[in-house]
């Protein structure tokens, strides 16, 4: 009796076993309960949740305290360290000078200068140098949340914008090494000078990516460019504000810095784009994809002491300096493709204010009056009815 009953047992667990496997596999092939054919209506009915009155809060329209909005340094890790002097410098470096390979110029002498154990006053020097985009760097320094020794930024336009920002700096040498930003266009296109591209992407005729004004130089520089040619040199002008406008709605990306548009073009999915010529020309596919347009003022990478610094520190940074300098340095520079395109200059005139005002209008202006959606995107599949279990 006792073995009849445990096979009639063993029968209904292995039949609801099988039940349950069955229901399972449905559940799975079909989504679970929780399918694509449930409403969200539907899927509420599965959630506690209670209304509350709607409270009016006070809202803040001052304007957010630039220390407060910046990180702690050392999101921007050193390239180089060294505090083995007895006076040791930090430099603010812009990326193309203070990064890897290519870029790696400022890092190359300043390992060099730092071996040889050079001296000031009786006293050995180091030099550490930080990668750090122009605009942040300058953002830190006229903030005060993080002044190092010195700072130097792919082109004056930052200079003149923390100055103009009470940031209190000292000019050094205007041009440490030579370089020019322009437009990368398809070798296919026949655009023969800035205007034309821009032009181009305001009729939406091209793709074109470019930098965050904010932080790269390069981006700013073609705001700058944009507005003052637009504006007959008022940045603020309605003309000025429109052109840029008109340029910006047609514009599809907008990287971080020159090395993270560089790294972008690999895509294919861009017509063109705004780089360096140092970048440029030391990469042989762009230069075989796309003829270089210049624009702007020149990036001739000057460099300046900060508040901080002692009279002592200044002497130091003016021997470092000129070891950048030097006939040796300068060779060095050129096979990492700076000091090229001497011959060009520009006729615009930009100071801090300018910077400043060119600065708030992309800031208001940079969504070129489009609607900015968000978009709520909920997981259905069938493994997600263990979670709604738990609710």
């Amino acid at each position: 009796m006792k073995t009849k009953n445990n096979k009639v047992i063993g029968i209904s667990l292995v039949l609801v076993f099988l039940f349950v496997m069955i229901v399972l596999l449905i559940s799975r092939c079909t989504g679970g309960s929780i399918s694509q054919k449930d409403s969200l209506e539907n899927l509420i009915k599965h959630v506690d949740y209670s209304v509350k009155k709607p409270v009016k809060g006070n809202v803040d329209l001052s304007d957010a305290s630039l220390y407060d909005e910046l990180p702690e340094i050392d999101k921007y890790p050193m390239s180089l360290e060294d505090k083995s002097g007895d006076i040791n410098l930090e430099i603010f470096v812009s990326p193309e000078k203070a990064g890897t390979g290519a870029d790696s110029w400022m890092v190359d002498v300043a390992k060099k200068y730092n071996s040889e154990k050079k001296q000031v006053q009786g006293q050995t020097v180091s030099v550490s140098l930080r990668n750090i985009t122009s605009g942040i760097a300058a953002d830190y320094i006229i903030s005060g949340k993080y002044v190092p020794t010195a700072y130097t930024p792919s082109s004056s336009l930052w200079g003149f914008y923390v100055d103009a920002q009470g940031g209190n700096m000292e000019m050094v040498d205007d041009n440490l090494v030579g370089n020019v930003a322009g437009f990368l266009v398809s070798k296919k296109a026949s655009y023969k000078d800035y205007k034309a591209v821009v032009a181009a992407v305001q009729k939406g005729e091209i793709n074109i990516g470019y930098t965050n004004p904010q932080a790269s130089t390069t981006g700013m520089n073609l705001l700058v460019t944009i507005l003052s040619d637009a504006g007959n040199g008022d940045f603020t002008s309605e003309a000025a504000i429109k052109a840029f406008s008109d340029f910006q709605k047609n514009i599809p990306y907008v990287a971080t810095n020159t090395m993270q548009m560089r790294d972008s073009s690999a895509s294919g999915s861009l017509d063109g784009m705004t780089m360096e010529y140092q970048s440029y020309i030391q990469d042989e596919e762009l230069k075989a994809s796309y003829n270089f347009i210049p624009f702007g003022v020149r990036h001739d990478n000057p460099i300046y002491s900060c508040n901080k610094a002692t009279e002592l520190e200044k002497e130091a940074l003016k021997d470092f300096v000129a070891y950048c300098k030097s006939d040796a340095s300068q060779k060095a520079a050129q096979k990492k493709g700076f000091n090229n395109n001497k011959d060009y200059s520009s006729s615009i005139a930009i100071t801090g204010k300018d910077v400043k005002n060119a600065l708030d209008i992309y800031k208001k202006e940079k969504d070129a009056g489009q609607d900015i959606i968000a978009v709520f995107v909920a997981d259905i599949s069938g493994s997600m009815e263990i979670g709604r279990a738990h609710v």
